[in-house]
């Protein structure tokens, strides 16, 4: 709990010292969306977990012409695994914010980027009796996560939306890269306050 809050004072100061920046450089392009993700764990959360599925909620808030500040809310399921006498079941919610670097002005082709937060994990487990009978267990345990991140987002139609394809590699207590395919509806134009934007 004690990081969890510590995480959430620091995730504050870099959102109301970046909100002062913003406003003095620009009043950025917004858009919303939403995508799906496939996720492949490692280390020891590759022993107790088979592949991922989840949903993510994205905003997004433009910086300047190359750069995207981003929050992210999410769900994931992971896969159940038998170890040994053992039946585990893992699922997790996140919180991220984070930033996108667009490599072409205009939000659009290749970006590189990175979001900080945390995990929320719950998991079960259960196990045969040796007096006969499973017997079963659950709890939960929140980590500090950092991932970085690259892909790549194209324009769908003349109506501002865009596909956005991303690459992730999350370290959150445990280790898992993802793949996610999402959509982004634009909200509303920014203008730009810096004649150098």
């Amino acid at each position: 709990m004690k990081k969890v809050t510590v995480l959430l004072m620091a995730l504050a100061i870099v959102l109301i010292s970046s909100s002062s920046t913003l406003a003095q450089e620009t009043k950025g392009d917004k858009a919303i969306g939403g995508s799906v993700i496939l996720a492949f764990p490692f280390g020891n959360l590759g022993d107790v977990a088979g592949t991922g599925f989840g949903l993510d909620g994205l905003f997004e808030y433009g910086w300047n012409k190359n750069i995207t500040a981003t929050g992210t809310i999410g769900f994931m399921k992971w896969g159940g695994k038998s170890v040994g006498t053992y039946d585990w079941n893992y699922s997790h919610y996140k919180l991220v914010g984070g930033i996108k670097y667009y490599f072409n002005p205009g939000k659009t082709g290749w970006f590189a980027g990175g979001d900080i937060g945390f995990h929320i994990y719950k998991y079960n487990w259960k196990w045969d009796s040796p007096f006969g009978g499973q017997t079963e267990q659950s709890a939960s345990a929140s980590d500090f996560s950092l991932s970085p991140l690259g892909g790549y987002e194209m324009p769908f139609g003349n109506s501002g939306m865009r596909w956005s394809f991303t690459g992730i590699m999350a370290w959150a207590g445990d280790t898992y890269l993802g793949v996610r395919v999402g959509v982004l509806f634009p909200m509303g134009q920014g203008q730009n306050t810096n004649s150098e934007n």
